[in-house]
């Protein structure tokens, strides 16, 4: 390799691998807080904001059977089955653009994707384990579930299924107007968002619980995009800089 080649993928990683290590601690750092806070109980107490949510989520949703419905129907959407069938979906578009060699996307990437996918799925309910957090109270649950509350396995998995994809559909589409980047994140941003809150509507959780499913997950997907990037950073195709530009 040549000398010029090293600088090149300094940059890279100060780039690339850097903003993924400041999103893990980020997204780590506070994901955990929520879970500390939630496990002493700090956010249900009369004045917490937990307590306040739940509040308002129990005077509002009568008088919104629409959104009630559209919970029900979005909540769907972090279901184990449709899960499922989304990661096999995705799967097979991750290996149809390594065949067609797109820009971006290195080999085996949708075997990373399979990985960080599950991974999230046993490491969520690993977490759960280990705070042991109780359900919002059973009389005002619209959906019923009995693992433990924290953090909320729809929200993890939704983020850190969008956040890979985001990842993997940036790169791939780097030589494609900015628009289509943006477009695609934005919509991936609305559905892990609205997966969310059909949790909290649907008082299946707290609302720390999504939140910090949210930020474990998205912390989950940016250690696993950061040991993968930065593994082999000189093998990487020239321009790589630019994936996620």
């Amino acid at each position: 390799m040549s000398e010029s080649a090293e600088p090149a993928a300094g940059r890279w990683w100060v780039r690339a691998g850097g903003w993924y290590l400041l999103a893990f601690l980020a997204c780590l750092s506070a994901g955990w807080l929520m879970g500390v806070l939630a496990h002493f109980d700090r956010l249900i107490e009369p004045d917490g904001l937990d307590y306040r949510v739940l509040d308002w989520v129990r005077l509002h949703r009568k008088a919104l059977p629409g959104v009630t419905r559209l919970m029900l129907a979005a909540t769907r959407l972090g279901n184990v089955g449709v899960g499922t069938g989304a990661v096999v979906v995705s799967t097979a578009i991750f290996a149809v653009w390594e065949r067609q060699g797109r820009p971006g996307i290195r080999r085996h990437d949708w075997g990373f994707w399979i990985l960080v996918t599950l991974g999230a799925r046993l490491l969520c309910l690993a977490i759960k384990t280990f705070f042991q957090r109780p359900r919002p109270p059973l009389i005002d649950r619209l959906v019923q579930e009995t693992s433990f509350s924290f953090p909320s396995g729809h929200s993890f998995s939704t983020a850190a299924f969008f956040t890979v994809w985001v990842v993997l559909f940036c790169r791939a589409a780097r030589d494609e107007p900015a628009w289509v980047r943006i477009a695609w994140i934005a919509l991936a941003v609305m559905m892990t968002l609205v997966v969310g809150c059909s949790r909290i509507w649907l008082t299946v959780h707290y609302f720390s619980d999504v939140c910090g499913g949210l930020l474990l997950g998205m912390a989950w997907a940016s250690l696993c995009c950061l040991i993968h990037y930065t593994q082999h950073p000189r093998r990487l195709d020239a321009g790589s800089e630019s994936a996620l530009g």
